[in-house]
């Protein structure tokens, strides 16, 4: 009998964005272009700060292959990209010939101005000493008996287990909507009951044009042993990098 430890870590990639929610000229800047009937960016006290607007003259989204805009009470003009783990850790437990051990992990992915990234899983399978698990280069079930290591990102109904006897994980969850946000499982890892893993590759994607949504992800790993298969301890830290695409 096998124990496999599966803990989950993650790494937070930015890069530079580029703004234009402004306009300007060799004289006047105006960071927050505004036609209503009055505004204001910093309102404050001692227990609260705030920023509003009334009497819009036109809310909404507009956008072309070059821009998208927002239209509505004054937000922020700077872009940003968050990534969390709302659940970090997964012990898959004890794993034999004919049961497969199951693990789950949730994070984030909230955007803000431009939707677009891509999410990509970094690390080497589960490692004992010198041994690697061997990861599934190809999407496929998992098949008991048979030494395997994976991951997918929607609810499955197999395998199943102690722990997991209706299978386990969930389908990308979009915050406030799907108005907001369109964060998506990637092709390999978005079938139900399919899983894999290859090192670098993207899990998670957003085609953008939805500016301040919030994607939850749940990660589902499983893992068979083989004949071969060393007993002990097995342990992964799946780093997570998170990249914004334009």
């Amino acid at each position: 009998m096998k124990r496999v430890t599966i803990i989950a870590a993650l790494v937070l990639v930015m890069y530079p964005f580029s703004v234009f929610a402004q306009s300007s000229s060799t004289s006047y800047q105006v960071n927050e272009s505004t036609f209503n009937s009055g505004g204001n960016i910093d309102t404050n006290s001692a227990s609260y700060n705030a920023r509003g607007g009334a009497g819009d003259l036109g809310v909404g989204e507009s956008s072309s292959v070059n821009y998208v805009a927002f239209g509505g009470s004054i937000t922020p003009d700077q872009e940003y990209l968050e990534m969390g783990l709302t659940s970090s850790n997964a012990d898959l437990g004890l794993i034999t010939p004919s049961t497969t051990g199951i693990g789950v992990t949730t994070f984030y992915v909230r955007a803000y101005t431009n939707g677009s990234y891509v999410v990509r899983s970094t690390n080497q399978p589960p490692v004992n000493g010198s041994y690697v698990w061997n990861a599934m280069a190809t999407a496929g079930a998992s098949i008991a008996g048979t030494e395997q290591y994976g991951i997918n990102l929607t609810a499955n109904t197999s395998p199943t287990n102690s722990t997991y006897p209706a299978g386990a994980g969930s389908n990308p969850t979009q915050t406030p909507s799907t108005t907001f946000a369109n964060g998506q499982a990637a092709t390999g890892y978005n079938t139900p009951n399919i899983y894999k893993y290859v090192v670098g590759d993207t899990i998670a994607t957003s085609g953008g044009g939805r500016a301040w949504g919030r994607t939850d992800y749940s990660l589902t790993i499983i893992a068979n042993i083989g004949g071969l298969t060393p007993g002990g301890a097995f342990s992964v830290d799946q780093d997570l990098v998170v990249v914004a695409t334009y």
